[in-house]
C-alpha cells in the first residue's frame, strides 16, 4: 500500500520464541489501542505449538471487533534479526513497527507513531522509551529499558527494538536485519544499534525520531540472578560486535560509534572504582573485547546498502 495512501497502513511484527502464552498481553495490550493497526505479525521460531494456539485464539476472539488482521507465521529460523527479516517480508504495511514479546503497549502507541510519520515526511526510523514495570525493584534484578529524548536530533546515541518504526521505503532501501547480530545469533545483540547506523550512513544525521513519552513497558522483563549478568554480558558482546564489523567495513560510523560506547564505559568503570559496587561494567567490557574480534571476524558478512 502507498505510503500517499489516506489511511497510513501499519504493520506491527512481533518475534518470539518459546515463551508460550506470554505475547498474549502484548497482542491484548495492542487491541486496546487508540489507533489500532491493520495487521499483527507474529514470527514464531518456537519448538511447540503454545504460542501458535494462543495467537490463533486471540485472532478468533477479536475478529468481530478488529478490523484488521492477526498473523500467526511459524518459521524455522534462528535469532531476532532473521525473525524480523521473515515478518518485513510477510507484512503488508508502509510502516512496520516492532515491539518484543513481553511488553504491553499503552492506548497512544501506534497512533503517536504514526503521527510524527505524517507530521515529519523526513523521518526514516522513529525509536520509542521502553519502561520498566511501575514500581520495579532495581536492587533485585534489571529490565532493559530506554529513555528516548523527545523529537528529531543530529544523534540519538541508543534506541531499542522493542519499540521501533521505519517506513517501508527504507527497509527496502536499506535491506534486511543483520543476521549475524541480535538476540540468538553468535552476535547476541545490537541489530537495532546496527540498524540506526545504517540509517545515519544512508540519510544523514537528523532523519532519526524519538518519542520520549513511555508508550511501551517492558512488562515482563524483568532479569534476575544469572539472566542479569547474562542480558548485560550479551550487550557488551554485541557492542563489541558491532565495533569490530564497523572497523573491518571501514565504515563511517565507527568512529562516532566508538566515542560513545568508550566514553559510557568510562564512566561506568571510573564509578565502579569509586564505590566498588558491583562489577557488571567491567563484565560488559571484557565481553565487549571478545565481540570486537567475533565482529572483525564474522559479523555483516553478507553485503550491505
Amino acid at each position: 500500500m502507498s505510503e500517499q495512501s489516506a489511511r497510513v497502513w501499519v504493520s506491527v511484527v512481533i518475534c518470539t520464541r518459546d515463551r508460550g502464552a506470554l505475547i498474549s498481553d502484548t497482542i491484548e495490550s495492542i487491541l486496546a489501542g487508540s489507533r489500532l493497526p491493520e495487521e499483527i505479525v507474529v514470527i514464531d521460531q518456537s519448538v511447540g505449538r503454545e504460542t501458535e494456539t494462543v495467537v490463533t485464539n486471540l485472532a478468533t476472539v477479536h475478529a468481530g471487533g478488529f478490523s484488521g488482521t492477526v498473523r500467526h507465521i511459524p518459521s524455522t529460523t534462528r535469532g531476532l534479526s532473521a525473525a524480523r527479516n521473515v515478518g518485513v517480508a510477510a507484512a503488508q504495511g508502509s510502516i512496520i513497527v516492532f515491539v518484543d514479546d513481553d511488553c504491553e503497549a499503552k492506548p497512544a502507541w501506534i497512533g503517536s507513531i504514526v503521527g510524527v510519520f505524517e507530521e515529519h515526511a523526513e523521518v526514516c526510523l522513529i525509536a520509542g522509551s521502553v519502561a520498566p514495570p511501575e514500581g520495579f525493584d532495581w536492587s533485585t534484578g534489571y529490565v532493559p529499558n530506554i529513555e528516548m529524548t523527545e523529537g528529531s536530533s543530529l544523534r540519538h546515541p541508543y534506541i531499542m527494538g522493542a519499540n521501533m518504526a521505519l517506513r517501508r521505503s527504507v527497509l527496502n532501501d536499506l535491506g534486511p536485519f543483520d543476521e549475524t547480530l541480535g538476540a540468538g545469533s553468535p552476535g547476541q545483540s545490537c541489530e537495532d544499534m546496527d540498524y540506526l547506523l545504517r540509517v545515519y550512513g544512508k540519510y544523514g544525521r537528523g532523519r532519526v525520531y524519538g518519542i520520549g513519552e513511555p508508550l511501551i513497558v517492558h512488562q515482563e522483563g524483568g532479569r534476575f540472578g544469572d539472566a542479569r549478568r547474562g542480558i548485560i554480558e550479551a550487550y557488551g558482546y554485541g557492542e563489541g560486535a558491532l565495533i569490530g564489523k564497523l572497523l573491518r567495513l571501514r565504515d563511517r560510523q565507527f568512529v562516532p560509534y566508538v566515542t560513545l560506547i568508550f566514553g559510557n564505559y568510562v564512566k561506568s568503570i571510573f564509578s565502579w572504582l569509586i564505590r566498588r559496587s558491583g562489577s557488571s561494567g567491567l563484565r560488559r567490557a571484557r565481553r565487549m573485547a571478545r565481540g570486537i574480534c567475533y565482529g572483525v571476524r564474522e559479523a555483516g558478512r553478507a553485503s550491505r546498502a
